[in-house]
C-alpha cells in the first residue's frame, strides 16, 4: 500500500495540472468543450486526491492532518471540492482557472514538503482532534477561496475604472457576483474556525493545561478575530464592498504570516511530529 500512497502522491498535482490547463481553456474561449473537459478532470482529481488522503490515513493509523504539509495538502482537497459545488451550484465556471490554479500551487507544496514519516502520536487518532482540524481545514479553505474571489474581484474593479475591457473584463463574472462570493466564503471560514476553536480548546485543555498561551492558538484567535471583524464592520458600520475586500485579503496575509510563524519559526504543542 505504500507504494501506491507515494505514486498517488506524485500524480495528484499532475491530475490539478491538467484541470488548470482544461480551465485555462475555457476562460479563453479556446474550445466550446474546454468548460466540461475541466469539470471531469477535476472530479478525477479530486478522486486521486481522495483516495491518496484516505489511504495515507490508513496506512499511517492517523488523520492526514499532522503535519505543515499534510495540512496544505487537505486544505488544497478542501478548497477544490467546495469550488466544485460551488460552481455546480451557481454555474460560474470562469473561476476554475485562479481557484484550482492557487489548489495546484498548494498541492505542489505539499508534495514536495511531505516527510516519510510513518510514526504518529496516540493523541493524533483522537475523533475529537479529527473533528478539530476538519473544521480548522474548511475554515481555511473557505477563507482561501474569499482570498482568491476578492483579487479577481480588485482586478475587475480596476479595468471598469481605467476602461480596459480585455479577456478578464469579458471572462469574468460581474463585480457584484465576485465581491459576494467573497464575502460570502469569508462568512463560511469564520464559522468553522470559529468551530475548530472551540473544539481545539476542549481538546486542548485536555492534554495541554497551558494551551492558552501557545502562539498558534494566539495567532488562530487574532486571525479569526480580524474576519470577524471585516464582516461586523461591512455588515453594521457600512463598508464599502471595496474596503471590505481590502480588509479581507489583509486578514489573508494575516493567516499566511501566521502559519509560517508557527510552522517555522515559534515553538508549539501543535508541531506533533
Amino acid at each position: 500500500m505504500d507504494t501506491i500512497v507515494r505514486l498517488l502522491t506524485t500524480v495528484v498535482p499532475m491530475a490539478y495540472l491538467l484541470a488548470v490547463v482544461a480551465y485555462v481553456f475555457d476562460f479563453v474561449g479556446f474550445h466550446p468543450a474546454a468548460a466540461r473537459s475541466a469539470r471531469r478532470l477535476l472530479n478525477v482529481a479530486l478522486a486521486l486526491h481522495a483516495a491518496q488522503l484516505g489511504l495515507r490515513g490508513v496506512l499511517y493509523v492517523h488523520v492526514p492532518l499532522a503535519s505543515g504539509a499534510e495540512v496544505m495538502g487537505t486544505v488544497a482537497f478542501a478548497i477544490a471540492g467546495v469550488y466544485l459545488l460551488v460552481e455546480r451550484r451557481t454555474g460560474v465556471e470562469r473561476t476554475g482557472a485562479f481557484v484550482i490554479g492557487a489548489v495546484w500551487i498548494l498541492q505542489t507544496l505539499s508534495t514536495a514538503l511531505l516527510e516519510p514519516v510513518t510514526q504518529f502520536p496516540a493523541l493524533l487518532r483522537s475523533p475529537l482532534f479529527g473533528l478539530h482540524t476538519g473544521s480548522a481545514v474548511l475554515g481555511y479553505a473557505a477563507f482561501g477561496l474569499s482570498a482568491v474571489y476578492g483579487v479577481l474581484s480588485l482586478q475587475l474593479h480596476r479595468a471598469l475604472k481605467r476602461q480596459r475591457f480585455g479577456v478578464i473584463f469579458n471572462r469574468l463574472p460581474s463585480l457584484d457576483v465576485l465581491t459576494r462570493m467573497s464575502l460570502s466564503a469569508a462568512a463560511v471560514g469564520v464559522g468553522f474556525l470559529g468551530v475548530a476553536i472551540v473544539l481545539g480548546m476542549i481538546w486542548a485543555s485536555r492534554t495541554f493545561p497551558g494551551f492558552v498561551f501557545d502562539p498558534k492558538v494566539a495567532l488562530t484567535v487574532a486571525v479569526w478575530l480580524a474576519y470577524l471583524s471585516v464582516l461586523v464592520a461591512y455588515r453594521w458600520l457600512k463598508w464599502s464592498r471595496r474596503r471590505a475586500i481590502g480588509f479581507l485579503l489583509a486578514a489573508f496575509l494575516l493567516l499566511v504570516a501566521a502559519a509560517l510563524a508557527t510552522a517555522f519559526a515559534l515553538p508549539s504543542f501543535h508541531a506533533f511530529v
